[in-house]
């Protein structure tokens, strides 16, 4: 997943954190930083599993990660 953090300027700055093809919106960067942490720690958890998943299938069993 890609998680990156854009400042918008304007009259009250804000903050927009990008997950692939959309973007939330919030007013301080403390908070768009805790928002990218949760996103990528969810994600590498996601991972995490599917390769548990992966190591327990017999080897002449298909297998794709996306």
């Amino acid at each position: 997943m890609d998680v990156r953090i854009e400042q918008v300027d304007g009259e009250s700055p804000q903050w927009r954190v990008y997950l692939n093809t959309f973007f939330i919106i919030c007013d301080s960067a403390e908070a768009a930083q805790e928002l990218a942490q949760r996103a990528s720690a969810s994600n590498a958890e996601l991972f995490r599993k599917a390769m548990n998943s992966h190591r327990q299938r017999k080897e002449s069993e298909p297998f794709c990660l996306l």
